[in-house]
């Protein structure tokens, strides 16, 4: 009985899908923008910095190794190179509090936002 059911159902289905046209029946017309600003330049940023367990310092994605003198500078720079940009320290599990921090309030200093995050190593638990 259930599937007599759903055959009826399925054939209602094709014959009104069948009779049913397919034309767009009103125009919608879309607004267009006259003028939009765009600046390429500057945009959002996130800035990942690396710190070891020997307190070596990591920019760009955690890809080149800085020194510590040299981070102030980079940080200014990229600062003036994006409207918004923010800080991840990211700590090994190992590494010093005391490097972390120096980075921390180094951001704290210029103003910019900043997370910190510990990795653990492969296959620790937490």
């Amino acid at each position: 009985m259930l599937l007599r059911l759903v055959d009826i159902t399925l054939i209602l289905l094709f014959g009104f899908i069948s009779i049913s046209s397919i034309e767009p029946r009103t125009n919608i017309r879309l607004p267009e923008a006259e003028y939009a600003e765009f600046d390429s330049q500057k945009r959002r940023a996130v800035e990942i910095i690396g710190i070891d367990n020997q307190g070596r310092i990591l920019i760009s994605e955690e890809r080149y190794r800085v020194d510590r003198e040299l981070l102030l500078p980079y940080l200014i720079q990229k600062r003036e190179q994006f409207d918004s940009l923010r800080v991840k320290i990211r700590a090994e599990r190992d590494a010093e509090i005391i490097d972390v921090k120096k980075v921390a309030l180094l951001c704290d200093s210029l103003r910019i936002p900043k997370s910190i995050e510990v990795r653990m190593p492969e296959g620790s638990r937490r």
